[in-house]
């Protein structure tokens, strides 16, 4: 049920559930689609209330759907890119797009404002910043079930309102960014409670208050900052967000929730990009500018220049993501969604879309990283990052990636035995794409020295849901040799997951 809503909004709550379970029984099931045969990106339009698909492998702009009077300022896609998810601001409405037939399947009401919308790495559920009664200290998160529409929840704390979100790795925590305090405030995606908040006012240590306390009272006093939008680096450990008002880039520990550093970034910053190798942070700001920083140290790179604002104009640069592949990044700018070359730092081709584009919908797809983090014999690598560990002496024990719409599970069958090639058992496992992948190609191995190993086989074929086989990769005793502290196995772009590595410690 709601939490801290009143008893009105409880009850609109379980109204709003029963009006999402009637909709399912009046008209519409959410149907069994493949995987696009194109990768799109979806831009929400808030001004003229549309939402574009951009067609990626052909720089042009496929569609437009009017779904309201004006869009919110966040959008998303389900991990296989069938269902495209935007907002009706008027309205306070979130719209399911039919992605490939270019229609609207339905509607969930809302009893809060449509901000930001956000969906989880898994898919699973989708979350709607906002806030309660137009209050601005009264923020709110949604939570919406996607298999049945659902409302779930509506969390709302007195720490301001919620605008762009974005989630650690593993999907455990949400982290969002509120427009109106200073604070980034985090939810457990599992209990649906608020955890912790991250003030970004630079006070010390000692003035903060605890979770509960009058967090209005104790940034009356601070300079607004204005938070629009926080990203989270592939690897789980640092997440960056950007104040408007201040103009300033902030760099926090995830683990401690602390802030480590903060540098001015742009005129009037308001969205923030992770690349996904995690070396980079891009950040778009009003003047139509994409300043680009050191992930670690925070040291500015590059600046581009992708629009040019005069006369009175807003929002020159929006929002920016980045290609699965890291190698293009895209900015939502003054009626159009502007290409960049990442490593030459030069605009490739402008796409014309609607009225003040905003959030695109690649931000969430490539949220999951590629990033290992290192471990030890025997011990398992940390929640937040994509690597899964297990013991080289158990050859039977199965480590899962359950990552967007595939699972992937990887049994080694002779890293402590014998044989001329170095076998895995992979499985994959789907309900909603179509498993079209040549292993021989997605699939690499790595030791802990650099280098790099090809597979020769696999038998397992390609096609339809369900795939298993075994990989092999030629040579084992080149491979698994004395000195070998660790192998990695990592599969590229399936289910548009950048690279899911696992990883076995061996030290040899």
């Amino acid at each position: 049920m709601s939490r801290n809503v009143g008893r009105a909004g409880a009850i609109a709550l379980v109204l709003l559930v029963a009006a999402a379970a009637l909709l399912a029984l009046a008209g519409w099931t959410r149907p069994a689609q493949e995987m696009p045969k194109v990768s799109y990106a979806y831009v929400a339009n808030a001004a003229d209330g549309s939402v574009s698909a951009i067609d990626l492998a052909n720089d042009r702009v496929a569609w437009t759907l009017k779904i309201g009077e004006r869009a919110a300022h966040g959008i998303a896609a389900s991990p296989d890119g069938s269902f495209v998810y935007a907002g009706d601001s008027a309205k306070n409405e979130v719209v399911i797009i039919d992605a490939g037939r270019q229609a609207i399947l339905a509607r969930i009401p809302l009893s809060t404002s449509v901000h930001g919308i956000d969906i989880s790495p898994d898919g699973r559920m989708l979350w709607v910043g906002g806030q309660v009664d137009d209050d601005p200290v009264k923020g709110a998160l949604t939570a919406i079930n996607v298999d049945d529409n659902s409302v779930v929840d509506v969390i709302s704390p007195i720490l301001g309102s919620a605008s762009h979100s974005a989630f650690t790795p593993d999907g455990k925590e949400v982290w969002v960014a509120s427009t109106s305090t200073n604070l980034v405030w985090i939810v457990d995606t599992t209990s649906r409670q608020v955890v912790a908040a991250v003030p970004l006012a630079l006070p010390q240590a000692s003035q903060r208050p605890a979770l509960g306390d009058d967090w209005a009272k104790y940034l009356a006093d601070r300079k607004l900052i204005g938070l629009n939008e926080v990203a989270i680096s592939p690897d789980g450990r640092r997440a960056y967000a950007v104040g408007p008002a201040a103009s300033q880039l902030f760099a926090i520990d995830v683990r401690s929730r602390r802030l480590l550093k903060s540098v001015p970034a742009g005129q009037r910053a308001h969205g923030v990009a992770v690349s996904p190798d995690g070396k980079e942070v891009w950040v778009a700001d009003w003047a139509g500018v994409v300043n680009v920083f050191d992930a670690i140290s925070l040291k500015q790179l590059a600046s581009i220049k992708v629009a040019q604002v005069s006369g009175g104009q807003e929002r020159g640069a929006n929002h920016v993501a980045f290609s699965h592949d890291g190698q293009r990044a895209y900015v939502s700018s003054i009626g159009e969604v502007v290409q960049v070359d990442v490593k030459e730092r030069r605009l490739l081709t402008r796409l014309s879309v609607g009225k003040e584009p905003h959030e695109l919908s690649l931000e969430d797809w490539v949220a999951p990283g590629a990033q290992v983090e290192e471990v030890s014999k025997g011990t398992a690598a940390p929640a937040s990052t994509s690597t899964q560990t297990a013991q080289p002496a158990t050859d039977d024990l199965i480590q899962t990636n359950e990552q967007g719409s595939v699972t992937v599970k990887v049994t080694p069958l002779n890293l402590t035995g014998a044989g001329p090639t170095l076998d895995f058992r992979i499985v994959l496992d789907t309900h909603a794409v179509e498993l079209n992948y040549d292993l021989l190609e997605i699939a690499a191995l790595r030791d802990d020295q650099g280098n790099e190993y090809r597979p020769s086989a696999w038998d397992g074929g390609r096609g339809g849901h369900h795939l298993q086989g075994i990989l092999s990769f030629p040579d084992r005793a080149r491979i698994v040799r004395p000195g070998t502290a660790y192998l990695e196995l990592d599969f590229r772009n399936v289910a548009r997951i950048p690279s899911r590595t696992f990883r076995w410690a061996l030290g040899l």
